[in-house]
């Protein structure tokens, strides 16, 4: 089964698996996310689960393609399989944190992650000028690139700190006038 979401900003379900139902909304700017959205940085609660599937996604601006909106976070995010795609709208991350929103608690277990930042924001982290979160990848083939002045993976520009743990899977962060796997610029 294949998901395609591109631009939507609305709260597209707390599960992904292999039949999906997926139904934007337009509002805030995020593409995939569980409970997150504009001024609800201090709301964790929820998670966005990927078990599998072909999911693309692409935030609008300030949104992430996974994860949060303006100012937005998600509870969590755990990608476990299939093959996910996601790009970040302007100053957000690709899987992660939107415009000033953290990374929050990201888990990557296995599947195929191809991520990449909006300007300025990180591959998989956080969007500009906001936390990094607890970013962990225990298996899988990911690909990280970060958007100008953001981490591949980590903290998009204007921060420098996040939580980054890999004890498995094949990794490649490039950093877009940051550091690969760490801080933005």
């Amino acid at each position: 089964t294949e998901v395609r979401v591109e631009n939507a900003h609305g709260s597209t379900g707390h599960w992904i698996n292999s039949y999906p139902d997926v139904e934007p909304n337009p509002m805030f700017g995020y593409g995939i996310c569980s409970n997150c959205g504009f001024e609800q940085s201090l709301s964790n609660s929820g998670a966005t689960i990927i078990n599998g599937g072909n999911i693309t996604a692409v935030g609008g601006e300030c949104g992430a393609g996974i994860g949060g909106g303006d100012y937005g976070r998600c509870g969590g995010i755990t990608i476990n399989g299939g093959t996910v795609t996601a790009t970040g709208g302007g100053h957000s991350a690709g899987i992660g944190g939107g415009y000033e929103g953290s990374g929050s608690n990201i888990t990557i277990n296995g599947g195929t992650v191809s991520a990449t930042g909006g300007k300025w924001g990180a591959g998989i982290g956080c969007g500009y000028h906001s936390t990094g979160g607890t970013i962990t990848i225990t298996g899988g083939t990911i690909n990280a690139k970060g958007g100008q002045n953001g981490a591949g993976i980590g903290a998009g520009s204007m921060q420098t700190n996040a939580d980054v743990t890999i004890s498995g899977g094949n990794t490649q962060a490039t950093g877009a006038g940051a550091c690969s796997i760490g801080g933005g610029n």
